[in-house]
């Protein structure tokens, strides 16, 4: 009986192979009626495992269609996505056009290599249901705009993806890491329509090949500096910015051309230092400093006129005078503005720069849009009477350095974002100040004390500024404590209730923007944000706290809205946490609170 039964199995499933590689068959010569094909491709065997740059299995499924470089016309019939144990398809180089099939059930599919044809138009799910893809090229075919799909995270053996030049638009998306695409090394998306910036994601891949040319990309190229294991690399003719950040982990680098951008800053030595490299492109950028001087084995091509060196000799440094303004305008970010006009080895003919004789007397650099922070390297200019930076955009503090300057006669920082205490420099000097709205404000950098137990992970940055909160050293459970929220301009005060205290006073006033992920209730399960429907930006002052709003646990990731305020941060708490803080509390309020002021803090009280 059990033999029967296994014979008749064994003929159910000959049957089902038979079927199956009829059904194969049948789509073969749909394919074959659909292409025009040349005098050396054969396929008039009824049996298409006959035909040549055909492969089948043993059960006579086709597994391998590839016909390269032959000269082949037509089109690709919409069954071809039915050839279910199809490994590699390959119709590259070829003049094929119209549609891109859906090919959604080909789950064992590894290559797909359709480049240099006339594709006019793909499937919408292009990289669903092909779970075992390991390859794609679709490169130089007339495709209509089209974006990247969400569908290439299903992928996750994908290896190499291919898409240059084919009208890929939008910007690049942001999951090219190792957790979302643990297998991609080989991302190449040259010659479209991408824009915006490198994403987050690539600080987290495995990349060994990244090929970006020809776009309209811009922004920073500091993700570089993660991206240990890349090969090569080449972002020729965008429009990126800023300096090469230190890329002294990317030990097996080999190619890197950033040719035809707009790079500015010092090329580091720990770049030049790379034993692995071979070709570098630098040209058409605005790189500044000694022209960077690389190994013999290195091709490089950095033609000193095509940048903003100071000398056309490799290795040889700058003036002095040109290496301190260089200091001065790293604290800037190295705007290409500047670095269009500091070029050169003499900084007199630079663009709001004065000197009498060789001295450096004035700069002036009033309205030139300048991000970042004002240098401390300026005191090197020893000579310097005048220093005009209002109507910019800067932050942070002014440098105490700067009071060294014996010649000095006019500070102008007007109209910026300074803050903090102004530092104190002789009668002679007029310093203005106005316009900044935290100017005099003294912000600490302290540990803070909180009366109740409190875990928290914090670091925030603004401007220059640190914050760091500690575990509470404080037991009395009814006090009631309000901080000032500051940044620029200045947000609002918090008030903090411990556990056992009496209900907490609402807050006075409009919380700072905040983005709330989650604030979950760990008894009763009770999600604060999703029974009040709570939105961003939140005004805390209008939220209707439930009573046992102080023992609520939660990891939070707030953003900041304000413009000094962008990075992301992670707060994990115990209990109830609001928490940053600086400047002085207003006196006014400390009838009605009792107040724990910010001072600076001793390590022994800790």
């Amino acid at each position: 009986m059990t033999r029967s039964y296994l014979r008749l199995f064994c003929l159910f499933l000959s049957l089902l192979n038979f079927a199956a590689s009829q059904d194969d068959a049948t789509i073969m010569q749909s394919l074959k009626s659909s292409l025009t094909l040349t005098s050396d491709v054969n396929w008039s065997d009824p049996d298409p495992c006959k035909w040549n740059n055909v492969q089948c299995s043993t059960n006579n499924r086709v597994t391998r269609i590839q016909l390269k470089q032959k000269g082949i016309r037509g089109t690709l019939p919409p069954d071809l996505g039915k050839l279910t144990e199809l490994i590699v398809l390959e119709f590259f180089s070829n003049k094929i056009s119209g549609a891109v099939p859906d090919l959604s059930g080909l789950t064992q599919l590894q290559r797909l290599n359709l480049h240099d044809n006339l594709f006019d138009s793909n499937p919408g799910n292009l990289f669903s249901g092909m779970n075992s893809l390991q390859e794609m090229y679709l490169d130089n075919n007339p495709f209509p705009s089209w974006e990247i799909p969400e569908s290439v995270k299903e992928v996750k053996s994908l290896k190499n993806l291919s898409l240059i030049n084919c009208n890929v638009t939008g910007s690049i998306p942001d999951f090219f890491s190792s957790e979302t695409l643990p297998n991609l090394v080989s991302l190449k998306l040259s010659q479209n329509n991408l824009h915006g910036g490198l994403p987050e994601s690539f600080r987290r891949s495995s990349l060994q090949q990244l090929y970006l040319n020809g776009q309209n990309l811009n922004g920073s190229i500091s993700v570089l500096q993660s991206m240990t294991s890349l090969v090569e690399f080449d972002l020729q003719g965008n429009a990126f910015s800023g300096p090469i950040p230190d890329l002294s982990g990317l030990q097996s680098l080999r190619l890197f051309n950033v040719r035809e951008n707009q790079l500015t800053g010092l090329v580091p030595p720990s770049f030049t230092a790379l034993n692995s490299l071979t070709v570098v492109n630098l040209t058409n950028n605005c790189f500044q400093g000694p022209m960077p001087l690389f190994q013999n084995s290195v091709a490089v091509d950095a033609i000193a006129n095509t940048n903003s060196f100071c000398l056309d000799t490799p290795g040889t440094p700058c003036d002095p005078r040109v290496q301190t303004l260089l200091s001065v305008a790293e604290s800037f970010g190295y705007p290409v503005k500047l670095a269009k006009s500091w070029k050169g080895n003499d900084p007199c003919g630079w663009i709001g720069i004065t000197c009498s004789g060789s001295d450096v007397t004035v700069v002036d650099l009033g309205r030139q849009e300048l991000t970042g922070s004002i240098s401390p390297s300026f005191a090197k200019l020893t000579s310097l009477e005048t220093i005009n930076l209002s109507n910019n955009q800067l932050t942070g503090s002014i440098p105490t350095e700067l009071t060294t300057l014996r010649k000095l006669r006019k500070l102008d920082v007007s109209n910026n974002n300074i803050n903090g205490d102004v530092p104190k420099f002789t009668e002679s000097v007029n310093v203005v100040t106005s316009g900044n709205a935290n100017i005099g404000t003294k912000f600490f950098c302290e540990r803070l004390r909180i009366e109740f137990r409190l875990r928290i992970e914090f670091e925030l940055y603004l401007s220059n500024l640190q914050l760091y909160l500690s575990e509470s050293r404080h037991t009395n459970p009814n006090l009631n404590f309000m901080f000032p929220l500051t940044t620029s301009p200045c947000g609002a005060l918090v008030s903090i209730t411990p556990p056992g205290a009496t209900s907490p006073e609402l807050l006075e006033h409009n919380f700072m923007q905040l983005q709330l992920e989650s604030l979950h209730h760990p008894t009763s399960g009770f999600d604060a944000i999703t029974h009040h429907n709570l939105k961003y930006p939140l005004a805390l002052s209008q939220y209707p706290y439930p009573d046992y709003y102080s023992s609520f646990e939660a990891t939070r990731q707030i953003r900041m809205m304000e413009k000094e305020a962008k990075e992301k941060v992670k707060l994990e708490w115990h209990l109830l946490i609001l928490a940053m803080t600086a400047d002085v509390i207003h006196t006014t309020y400390v009838s009605k609170w009792m107040v724990l002021s910010p001072k600076p803090f001793e390590e022994e009280n800790l």
